[in-house]
């Protein structure tokens, strides 16, 4: 049987001219575009969408696997006041300038399989907050040139409580840290204050 790709297929009949195909029916409408049914190859059914200049604006194909839609246009708008699911067995987009999407609300995404990213220009990420984690694997850094880490501290397999807020804090800190370390072995630690 032939495939939507195959030149006898679905895309074959929305691809073949107007002339070489048979029209069986035609509707003429009051906006001066023209509606035509044609036979297809494998006995698809198609359906032609004439626009005033003569150009096919809209073709569908409905074969035995399911409709062909296809559009000419400059430019395709899809609004809809609820929501819009596409699901399908693969899904390719392909955009020759650019792309941007904008999310009023969260984003969320989930991958079953592995998930590869590929830039030609700069990448970055500006957030709030970020948190990488890998488990149970590990995290691998590779650079050409520098690695640069700037932040208040780099902490680095650390359980040390936040920056204090204020120098009263901070001298309270050093404080217990100085009566911990000079407090004989098996007392008690100051309050706030991990034994070493």
């Amino acid at each position: 049987m032939a495939g939507p790709d195959d030149p006898g297929g679905a895309r074959g009949a929305i691809d073949a001219p107007a002339d070489a195909l048979a029209v069986t029916g035609r509707i003429a409408l009051g906006s001066g575009r023209v509606v035509e049914a044609t036979p297809g190859p494998g006995g698809a059914d198609v359906l032609r969408v004439i626009a005033r200049d003569g150009q096919c604006v809209l073709t569908v194909s409905v074969t035995d696997q399911g409709p062909v839609l296809r559009f000419a246009a400059a430019s395709i708008e899809i609004a809809s006041i609820g929501a819009l699911d596409l699901a399908c067995r693969e899904l390719r987009v392909r955009v020759d300038g650019d792309a941007s999407l904008a999310v009023g609300g969260d984003l969320r995404e989930h991958v079953e399989g592995e998930v590869a990213r590929r830039a030609g220009g700069a990448s970055s990420i500006a957030a709030r907050s970020i948190a990488f984690e890998a488990d149970p694997g590990g995290v691998v850094v590779r650079a050409n040139d520098d690695v640069d880490l700037k932040g208040e501290r780099v902490l680095l397999n650390s359980d040390d409580p936040p920056m204090p807020l204020t120098v009263e804090e901070y001298r309270a800190r050093l404080a217990q840290r100085s009566a911990a370390a000079l407090a004989p072995p098996g007392d008690d630690p100051p309050r706030g204050v991990s034994q070493p």
